[in-house]
């Protein structure tokens, strides 16, 4: 079943990246998988939750790489990000994006969440959830330049201007 799956993931990955994300089809996947039709939709609905599945396997992987500081999770979340760049930049801005980007903020949100009490100084009286909006935004506004970038930086470069900006912004509070 594992060996299904992730054929099926790489195999959407690899098309959005191709034709984008509205071109392909579950034929096409299941083409490439090389699985059968049954065996798709005895795993998922439809292409959707195929790519929200794979996004599901971030978190793990996120929290096993994280560094034990606040907002660990930048650089792992960064490096990830680089290797998926084309397939990223080939999702922007359509169904597909809007879905990970749900999906990615929903992430972040609750890891960040988690580091709050780090994050805050001490007798700060920004609502918490003013708070982790603003690290998340930041995160991914930093993130989505980053990925536009004709000649990206490197992912640690990215992840010190996050914390750069994340840090001072909630220090000024």
């Amino acid at each position: 079943m594992r060996r299904t799956k992730a054929a099926l993931g790489a195999a959407v990955v690899d098309l959005i990246a191709e034709k984008g994300y509205d071109a392909v089809t579950v034929q096409d996947i299941i083409d490439r998988a090389d699985v059968a039709r049954s065996t798709f939709y005895g795993h998922y609905r439809d292409k959707d939750e195929l790519l929200l599945d794979g996004l599901q396997n971030i978190r793990p992987a996120l929290e096993s790489e994280a560094a034990p500081v606040a907002l660990g999770f930048s650089l792992p979340l960064f490096v990830h990000a680089r290797s998926y760049r084309r397939f990223y930049r080939a999702v922007a801005g359509n169904r597909a994006g809007r879905l990970m980007l749900e999906s990615i903020t929903t992430l972040l949100t609750d890891l960040v969440r988690t580091d709050l009490p780090r994050l805050l100084p001490r007798g700060s009286d920004i609502p918490p959830d003013v708070a982790v909006g603003f690290v998340v935004n930041t995160y991914l506004a930093v993130l989505d330049a980053w990925l536009a970038s004709p000649q990206p930086a490197p992912a640690e470069e990215v992840d010190r201007w996050f914390r750069q900006l994340a840090f001072s912004g909630l220090g000024a509070a």
